[in-house]
């Protein structure tokens, strides 16, 4: 996914830090990916950035994905599109927790998931959303 905006965008530099990434699943791994797919797109498409900083993190309390970038950040009245209800809508059916906002510097975006360690036990059988 980050080789196929790299080689669309070669001047945006994109980080990907995922360390403490594992097989979560079928369906913890999908969402993971979505959110990454959404949020690179949101930002190249709006956001105009340099760098865009990917992170999946893993610990006793679960997975945390975090995707920055340091674009023009959200518009002052902006609303949440389909893209961003979709994913929060999948997050929150793995019962996690889903935020979106500007940073406060430099400019730009975080999107932030963060996925208790029993989505990951329960993920396969839930049914979420296409």
């Amino acid at each position: 996914l980050s080789a196929f905006w790299r080689s669309r965008h070669p001047a945006i530099a994109i980080v990907i830090d995922a360390r403490g990434a594992r097989d979560f699943g079928p369906a913890v791994d999908d969402a993971i990916y979505r959110i990454v797919r959404e949020s690179l797109g949101n930002a190249i498409r709006h956001g105009k950035p340099r760098r865009i900083d990917v992170t999946i993190t893993d610990d006793d309390g679960g997975t945390v994905v975090t995707v920055r970038d340091d674009g023009g950040g959200l518009p002052p009245a902006s609303t949440i599109g389909f893209g961003l209800r979709g994913m929060e809508e999948r997050i929150r059916a793995l019962g996690g927790t889903f935020t979106v906002g500007s940073r406060d510097a430099p400019a730009g975006v975080v999107v932030e998931a963060r996925l208790p360690r029993v989505a990951a036990a329960a993920g396969d059988a839930l049914k979420v959303p296409a």
